[in-house]
């Protein structure tokens, strides 16, 4: 969801950025560069920065599939996050933990799948994890 409404503020700022300085020059009027770069930076910043992040987590994930060691792990909770609305529904939060050599490491997977609210805490589950940064992780299979 990050990187579609980064990618909604980039396409929406881009008009701005581009239309309104050519505006300017054609009419020979300064305040239409100034709105135009203005909002144009207003949307395209932000957006950048939310791809930008959609995309790190898009790629650590892709790191953990690839090269993640997998171990048991444990559910430690399952709710509702309600921190999250999307057309009026809110996502099941799935919180586990599991131990690398003696220590103990926690990890949370947002779903909007009901079978999310069917795991139970003590339930095992299968976690893959970098071994050079165990706080990224993912359950394996992911929860659809």
């Amino acid at each position: 969801p990050l990187g579609i409404v980064g990618l909604v503020f980039v396409v929406v700022g881009l008009p701005f950025a581009v239309v309104f300085p050519l505006v300017a020059v054609g009419v020979g009027e300064p305040a239409f560069l100034c709105i135009g770069s203005s909002l144009g930076i207003f949307f395209i910043g932000p957006g950048l920065v939310f791809l930008l992040i959609a995309i790190r987590r898009a790629y650590r994930a892709i790191r953990a599939y690839r090269l993640g060691q997998a171990t048991l792990g444990s559910v430690v909770d399952v709710y509702r996050d309600f921190s999250v609305t999307v057309n009026g529904r809110n996502p099941w939060a799935v919180e586990y933990e599991f131990d690398v050599l003696g220590t103990p490491y926690r990890g949370r997977v947002l779903t909007w799948s009901r079978a999310a609210s069917e795991r139970k805490p003590g339930q095992p589950v299968h976690v893959l994890y970098l071994p050079d940064n165990p706080n990224d992780n993912l359950l394996y299979p992911p929860m659809q």
